[in-house]
């Protein structure tokens, strides 16, 4: 990020906030309260009526996910007036209460649109007195599981109402016209103001939140987890297309969707900023240059970014600045919109949502937010700025056009209103208008209103605009004709695929998938052959999707270029043909074209039942000397499968006991190996893998036991324990070894025992020690073991408590194995830890009854803890200033040992959030509370489960989605091990309230160390 400097406003932010805000502004703007706690309560999202009141809806600053899962209705929705036109918000009164959560609200022809999960619902103030009486549904078959639920809504150019969904929530639709949509991944939905039409526009989405229109009609939109958390980055800013797959979610349970190949990629790319809402700009009082930008909202950075796009291709880049930002802790921005007078106003929701963004759990009371307005200092006051000193009535064409040129965007929106209901009359005038103004944004509206028109004449004149020498004007009119269909300009729109200008050819593309016919398909072919961008190719291959024959489809297979011959493949995999061949794939998966390589070994691994015509291929692979990065991707690919099937499955172990098979190759087949569901693995690979550990290459032993463990064969238990007690074997693998074959084993051998206990000692690295003590954890210890391994972890900071009261509610407790556990318990309790009270009920029945009192004193300390870990934070907050984030940085890697889970860059460990970029996303405060109470607030994908499956082994650790198996879950542990079960085996599942990091971490630090760690953590943007 970019800040052109920035000047400082001391404001007082609601009457719950303890000390000033402390903002940071572009130059030449200020920021001024608009409303505070008297007027809102955790505002979250806001919308204006034509007459400038101010509709918010406002959080009831409970648990989200439970309000949502219950359908309690603990939420309203306020209206407020600027009665004197100063800016500030003198009067609030209650629209609506009694909602679900209302993450979404739009004005529309005197109604205000509500999302109200599972509903999406108007409501009307029907006798004027400000508060609605009429509710009605419009559509229902909204998931509403997690904050991925309804929200996001807003009526676009075109006249229809836009909206956006999350994943796991989903949804069912079937709209006022029999019309229907079903999914289940994050989704842009459209609809008309009725409930008819509604369709799903792109999809693939984790929460997708919010968007707007650009002026040549593209739409942008902020989401949230766009990627898994990687390199430091997860959100994104995104360009959506219609029918678009993005990355997070590839497959969709419901109507089926077009897949035009890998899904697209992000305009930009941020840390877990926690985007929410975003506006675009098109007021008149920022200088010029703000005109059309894009203003987002992110939550977890405390700021309001400026958005400046240029063309890249068909698509965009971003230069992004600090608009507005502050290092309070308890400012989070919700939402920001354009008032009429062109100013800005901000929702901040305050701290209430403390879901997976650490905001301040152990707060007293969470801030209760307010919304602040930006204006720009030298601007004068606009007079009437929504136009409603203005007598509307009837106005004739010409006075119309006028007003569509005003420099108020409010009364142009009114102006293109009024002229879409007059019909074919206001066509004659908007054309003139269009060709003669000197103002972009009267010549935007004017083309939506032809298009919300959508008459013969309107038509007309929509296509005479795609010979305009402006590129946002043709581009524009594609977009509008596409939007209503108009069959009569396929061959116009079929002559802008050539176009000089990629957005042009971009929008023609997409109106062709709704305009064009048969004859469209040869010019889209060949438009393929020439260069496109991910953007430019999936809308010409949407075009073939709608309207190629199989013939047309058939005989691009062996088209010349790569690009065409992919397209093809594609389209014959999936509806309304599904002829997809096995001789149309096969020749193609070793293609010199990447792009082509992948798209046939990604439809190859689709079509098990192509063994017969795949294995002449596969064994020619395996018997090779030595295979190319090519092949062995190949490899990889198709494996795993056609592994099910006994002759591959038998060609796999005969190809590993090879001695001619090399050894890269046989790391592939173990690798895909892993992939194949536990419960189809077959019989003899049990004895091939047990024959490769024990007297196979050295080279090829941690990718056996990687494959054993993943693989969980119980009739290997024994060979991995004799295997473990083998000294002369590396450390590692005999740790690999052990923690495979304690399933359903759980006794220890004296040698293995005394092996885990040298690993628990400080003397070496985290990552062995808490190897080990999750192993301990899934043993049966006797006393003597028991008591050796609670005086080895007492004190050491780097061990999760949570394993060592697993050890003991599974060890024999004498009185010596007793009092050292009970030891450990208490230094945790000294360290700040905290310790879960049912566990410690457990525990407890087990104790001997001459250590009960002592027992009783720990249960009423661990009540007492998160008391004195908020004594400790505002003990150690002053450290969050100065420090030296280089001996910091050494810090991290030595004394604390983050590095042992966490990852800054490409190196570190994975068992928790990557680091790259956390002094970007979260404040000094934010982050030593996460430090010192880890268990207060979980960062999203992070929470912590236990499973137990049905032969009673038990798994703690982190739920991994990024695999993203329907059957399978995916469980890593403290120490970053993965293991993965088969969801019928699994009996329970449970979240649990304790992290797996480990609290008191900071307690082997001196004051000085400690600043210095957060030093180096802030630095890391």
């Amino acid at each position: 990020m970019k800040l052109l400097g920035s000047f400082f406003i001391m404001i007082l932010a609601g009457t719950v906030h303890s000390q000033e805000i402390q903002f940071q502004v572009q130059p030449g703007f200020e920021i001024k309260p608009a409303a505070t706690a008297l007027e809102v309560r955790f505002p979250m999202f806001g919308n204006f009526d034509g007459a400038g009141r101010l509709f918010v809806a406002e959080s009831s600053g409970l648990d989200l996910y439970l309000e949502l899962q219950k359908q309690t209705r603990n939420c309203r929705i306020s209206v407020l007036e600027d009665h004197d036109g100063d800016g500030k918000y003198e009067s609030s009164k209650v629209f609506i209460d009694k909602l679900v959560f209302p993450m979404g609200l739009v004005w529309n022809d005197g109604k205000l649109y509500v999302a109200d999960p599972p509903e999406l619902v108007t409501y009307e103030d029907v006798d004027g007195d400000g508060r609605a009486e009429k509710r009605s549904v419009i559509l229902s078959g909204f998931g509403h599981s997690d904050n991925g639920s309804l929200h996001g809504l807003i009526f676009g150019p075109d006249g229809w109402l836009y909206m956006t969904m999350g994943n796991p929530d989903g949804y069912d639709l079937t709209g006022s016209d029999g019309s229907h949509t079903k999914g289940t991944s994050g989704a842009l939905l459209r609809c008309r103001a009725d409930g008819s039409g509604i369709e799903t526009v792109s999809r693939g989405f984790e929460n997708l939140v919010e968007i707007d229109f650009m002026p040549n009609g593209e739409m942008i939109g902020t989401d949230n987890w766009f990627f898994l958390p990687s390199d430091g980055v997860r959100d994104a800013l995104v360009h959506l297309v219609e029918e678009g797959l993005y990355p997070l979610h590839l497959t969709d349970k419901g109507t089926a969707h077009l897949v035009s190949g890998l899904p697209l990629p992000p305009i930009v790319s941020y840390p877990a900023v926690a985007h929410s809402g975003i506006t675009r700009y098109r007021g008149a009082q920022f200088p010029g240059g703000f005109h059309d930008n894009f203003f987002s909202a992110q939550h977890n950075t405390r700021k309001i970014i400026r958005h400046q796009f240029q063309y890249k291709g068909s698509t965009f880049t971003s230069l992004d600045e600090d608009f507005v930002s502050t290092d309070n802790s308890d400012f989070h921005p919700s939402d920001v919109l354009e008032d009429a007078d062109g100013s800005l106003l901000i929702l901040d929701t305050g701290s209430w949502y403390i879901h997976h963004c650490p905001t301040g759990r152990i707060r007293k009371a969470p801030a209760t937010g307010g919304i602040y307005r930006v204006s720009h200092s030298a601007t004068q006051k606009v007079e009437d700025p929504r136009g409603t000193k203005i007598s509307w009535g009837r106005p004739s064409v010409d006075l119309l056009g006028r007003r569509l040129q005003d420099l108020r965007s409010a009364v142009r929106q009114r102006a293109s209103d009024e002229f879409s209901k007059l019909g074919a009359d206001a066509v004659p005038t908007l054309q003139q208008l269009i060709l003669s103004t000197q103002i972009p944004a009267a010549r935007e509206s004017a083309i939506w209103a032809l298009c919300r028109i959508n008459l013969p004449e309107s038509k007309a004149a929509l296509r005479q605009l795609l010979r305009s020498p402006e590129f946002g004007t043709r581009a524009l009119a594609a977009r509008a004709l596409g939007r209503i269909k108009d069959k009569g300009s396929s061959d116009s729109l079929t002559t802008l695929l050539s176009d000089t200008s990629a957005p042009v050819r971009l929008a023609a593309a997409e109106a062709l998938a709704s305009c064009g016919n048969r004859e469209s398909v040869r010019p889209v072919i060949d438009a393929l052959a020439r260069e496109v961008d991910r953007f430019e190719e999936h809308a010409l291959i949407l075009v073939l999707h709608r309207w190629a024959a199989l013939g047309d489809l058939l005989g691009a297979v062996g088209h010349s270029h790569p690009r065409i011959q992919k397209a093809a493949v594609i389209l014959l995999d999936q509806l309304p043909h599904q002829k997809l061949l096995p001789e149309h794939v096969l020749p193609k998966i070793f293609s010199d074209d990447p792009e082509l390589r992948r798209t046939a070994q990604s439809c190859l691994r689709k079509h098990p039942e192509w063994v017969d015509q795949t294995l002449p291929v596969l064994s020619a692979l395996l018997q090779a000397g030595g295979l190319k990065e090519t092949e062995k991707e190949g490899l990889r690919e198709f494996l795993p499968a056609f592994l099910h099937h006994p002759k591959v499955a038998g060609m796999v172990s005969e190809s590993l006991l090879a001695a001619i098979i090399p050894v890269a190759t046989k790391i592939v087949i173990l690798e895909s190996m892993a992939q194949v569901s536990n419960e189809k693995v077959p019989s003899d690979w049990e004895k091939t893998l047990s024959t490769l550990l024990l007297g196979g290459e050295k080279l090829l032993q941690p990718s056996v036991l990687r494959t054993i463990s993943t693989l969980q064969f119980k009739n290997l238990n024994p060979v991995l324990m004799n295997f473990a007690d083998q000294e002369a074997q590396p450390v590692i693998l005999r740790l690999e070894a052990l923690r495979a074959g304690i399933r359903g084993n759980r006794i220890l051998s004296a040698t293995a025992t005394t092996f885990l206990l040298k690993q628990v000692e400080r003397t070496n690295t985290a990552t062995l020690r808490l190897t080990a003590a999750e192993i301990f954890s899934n043993s049966d210890l006797d006393a003597r073991s028991a008591a050796r391994f609670f005086k080895s972890v007492t004190g050491d900071n780097m061990i999760t408590p949570g394993l060592v009261i697993q050890t003991a509610i599974n060890a024999k407790l004498d009185n010596d194995a007793t009092g050292s556990f009970l030891d450990f318990l208490e230094n945790c309790l000294k360290a700040g830890n905290q310790l879960s009270s049912s566990n410690l009920a457990a525990l407890a029945k087990k104790i001997p009854e001459q250590h009960q009192a002592r027992v009783a004193v720990i249960q009423r300390r661990a009540e007492l803890s998160l008391t004195e870990q908020r004594r400790q934070l505002e003990e150690l907050e002053p450290l969050l200033q100065g420090g030296d984030a280089n001996r910091g940085h050494q810090i991290f890697l030595g004394k604390a040992a983050c590095f042992t889970c966490h990852r800054v860059g490409n190196n570190g460990g994975i068992a928790g959030p990557d680091l790259t970029k956390i002094g970007a996303i979260r404040s000094g405060r934010d982050l030593l509370e996460s430090v010192l109470m880890p268990s207060a607030t979980f960062a999203q994908g992070y929470d912590t489960y236990s499973v137990t499956t049905r032969n009673t082994d038990t798994f703690t650790g982190i739920n991994i989605r990024q695999l993203q198996l329907e059957d399978v879950i995916v469980i890593r542990d403290v120490g970053g091990n993965e293991t993965r079960l088969p969801k019928s085996q699994v009996e329970k599942m449970e979240r649990l309230p304790l992290s797996i990091m480990p609290e008191g971490l900071l307690n082997g630090l001196g004051k000085e160390d400690i600043r210095d760690l957060f030093s180096y953590l802030q630095s890391l943007k």
